[in-house]
């Protein structure tokens, strides 16, 4: 039987903390704060009655055979990144033990990882027989939650996988009958800085197209996908993901024929009359009037006077008209 340490805080009032703070500096304290005697117990357990979360969105996507691996020879730079990551922890595990306890909850004859997989993963490395476990009696209501503070820490996070963990928490809130409706209710419920949240909540929903580039790794920053989104059409953005593929921007303006808008048709007649426009310069009107009347006719005019100007314009106009007639 493991031995039991001592009781320590978990989930519930977890979550009450969690939708006070603001920054993930101060919820991440949070989540380290004792709070609830009830809600779990320090232990040690064997390691090997542990297992990771296979529906943990930060998508590890690691295995025992990976982990042993040198990183020299892996070939997924996201993978070879996290064992690199794992490796350094494990030895430091080997030097002052595993100071950060796991968080788990009870599944059958195992206990199921809410969040430190890297933490299990390292201490395999080091040949730790047993794993420092906050034990929770009974599972987070809202499991995303608990992990998103913890993923989006995480300096190698894919800008997809936050996308995720984000869109994990909104599904699972909604489940719990307290939708997440706006940014402001987001960052009330995951203590992200108001700019991430506005800028995330607008990645909840994208174009299937765009997830895709986003989960083949064709774009992978805020920037990217930013100029993406620019493109209003699917055609578009193939478009402009085959220059970026090749070396070339996002941006670009090949794709206007695709994403301009179609002219307005006129209804009724065609126009039959000619517009000359308008002016509110007295200087453009004498010097349209000295051209157009070179015998002075109309040098009285009062130049302020608009109504006496247009007149004047009028009898210009209907004299132009009639000696074109005359000329034929």
């Amino acid at each position: 039987m493991p031995s039991k340490l001592k009781r320590f805080g978990g989930a519930s009032d977890r979550m009450e903390q969690l939708g006070k703070v603001k920054g993930l500096t101060q919820a991440a304290n949070a989540l380290d704060a004792p709070i609830s005697a009830d809600s779990g117990e320090m232990r040690l357990v064997p390691i090997d009655e542990v297992r990771v979360d296979p529906n943990n969105p930060r998508r590890l996507e690691l295995d025992w055979t990976v982990v042993q691996q040198s990183p020299e020879d892996i070939e997924d730079p996201r993978k070879r990144r996290e064992v690199e990551d794992i490796l350094g922890l494990s030895l430091t595990f080997k030097q002052v033990g595993q100071r950060s306890p796991c968080e788990v909850v009870r599944d059958g004859a195992v206990y199921r990882i809410v969040f430190g997989e890297r933490r299990y993963w390292a201490a395999r490395l080091a040949e730790l027989s047993t794993l420092k476990v906050i034990a929770l009696h009974s599972q987070p209501a809202n499991v995303p939650l608990v992990q998103l503070i913890e993923n989006i820490q995480h300096k190698h996070m894919p800008l997809y996988e936050t996308i995720l963990n984000i869109r994990s928490v909104i599904g699972r809130e909604a489940e719990l009958g307290e939708p997440v409706r706006d940014a402001t209710d987001l960052i009330q419920r995951t203590g992200l800085p108001r700019t991430s949240a506005y800028r995330y909540w607008k990645y909840v929903e994208l174009p299937p197209d765009v997830d895709q580039s986003l989960e083949t790794a064709a774009i992978g920053t805020h920037e990217e996908l930013t100029a993406l989104l620019k493109h209003t059409t699917v055609k578009a953005r193939k478009a402009a993901l085959t220059r970026f593929a090749a070396g070339g921007t996002l941006e670009g303006t090949d794709d206007t024929e695709a994403t301009a808008k179609p002219k307005r048709r006129r209804g009724g007649r065609p126009r039959t009359s000619i517009s000359f426009g308008s002016t509110k310069n007295a200087s453009v009107a004498k010097l349209l009037f000295s051209t157009l009347d070179p015998d002075g006719h109309h040098d009285a005019i009062d130049w302020n006077d608009a109504t006496a100007v247009t007149n004047a314009w009028k009898s210009i106009l209907e004299g132009l008209e009639q000696r074109a007639t005359r000329e034929g």
